[in-house]
């Protein structure tokens, strides 16, 4: 149950920072995606799946078993050991999306109607039932949607995983890196599912877990939080200790109101996660309009992250140096 300080909104409270008309984001200019075709980053993130994606168990036991690694262990781990380091990534990324695009199965002819918002409710409890911790509803907007996808859909349901609070605090290390790969691993399970359970009784669904559509924009849209200082979501229940994902449907569903629960002026304020990040790549002061490079979306009044920095950080380093959590861990609205 929220409380009272968690208010609805009439329009979501990142639209007053919009200064102009905004295009869809081309996805490969997201940090992880320029390993594609930028060489800087194509050699910083292969460090990093050295490191940490996918490591011999028997030098980490597997309650330490790092990353995003988890998502996909169970079926290819014996295949990827076999393939050397420098091509890990492309490896990771093809076994992904094949596990994503082996569920857009066959839509049962056969539909089952109820009206929208009794099935809003029924496909919350289904959602809550696999393991999502907030799920929300919105119209899908396709300036949310990367540029060259295709997904047309009209609705998107929005759902966040919690990270573990107390492993987060270990960051950072494998502990750390265990909580966001187990919140992803739930990510991809629940969405996957609950795609596969909507085209079961008779809606074309697909599921994405940061592919084909921005989904912390959609999640604000469909009132589970706002966006703070450090570029990601924040929700009362867990602040920005949540990992999300979302299904994409022609379900009718009922919409759920954007809130405002003083995201904004608490971030004016707080410096908190600037001050902590290592690599230095959140904002202080006021609000720009200016970017830091092309991994940053033109056109919004906002603290940009540095995603260049927050890489570097990451693979800049011969350490067992891990994914780094900081602007996370710290933000007060982790209580």
């Amino acid at each position: 149950m929220r409380n009272e300080f968690v208010k609805k909104s009439a329009r979501p409270t990142y639209e007053r920072f919009i200064m102009t008309s905004l295009k869809q984001f081309d996805e490969r200019n997201t940090a992880l995606n320029r390993a594609e075709w930028d060489t800087r980053f194509k050699q910083l993130i292969r460090i990093s799946c050295e490191r940490g994606w996918f490591l011999n168990p028997i030098e980490h036991p597997v309650y330490t078993f790092p990353t995003s690694g988890v998502q996909i262990i169970e079926s290819t781990s014996a295949e990827i050991r076999d393939w050397d380091a420098a091509s890990l990534c492309d490896a990771y990324k093809k076994v992904y999306q094949d596990l994503a695009d082996s569920w857009n199965g066959t839509v049962n002819p056969e539909r089952m109607r109820k009206q929208p918002s009794e099935m809003s409710r029924r496909i919350k409890d289904v959602a809550e039932f696999l393991g999502a911790n907030l799920v929300g509803i919105c119209e899908l907007n396709q300036k949310w949607v990367y540029k060259g996808s295709k997904v047309p859909q009209k609705y998107a349901i929005s759902i966040a995983i919690e990270m573990d609070k107390d492993l987060l605090r270990n960051e950072p290390s494998y502990l750390e890196n265990t909580a966001i790969g187990i919140a992803y691993s739930k990510a991809r399970f629940v969405s996957t599912i609950l795609a596969q359970y909507i085209r079961g009784i008779g809606y074309p669904a697909f599921a994405n877990v940061n592919e084909r559509v921005q989904e912390i924009p959609m999640a604000i849209d469909a009132g589970l939080g706002e966006v703070g200082r450090n570029g990601l979501l924040i929700t009362p229940e867990y602040g920005p200790r949540v990992r999300l994902c979302s299904v994409t449907t022609d379900l009718p569903l009922s919409k759920d109101d954007p809130i405002d629960f003083g995201v904004q002026h608490h971030c004016e304020k707080c410096e908190k996660c600037a001050k902590a990040c290592p690599a230095q790549a959140i904002r202080y002061g006021e609000r720009t309009t200016e970017i830091n490079n092309i991994s940053n979306r033109k056109g919004l009044l906002r603290w940009p992250a540095d995603c260049e920095k927050c890489l570097i950080f990451w693979g800049g380093d011969k350490s067992e140096r891990q994914s780094c959590s900081k602007c996370i861990s710290v933000c007060p609205f982790n209580k």
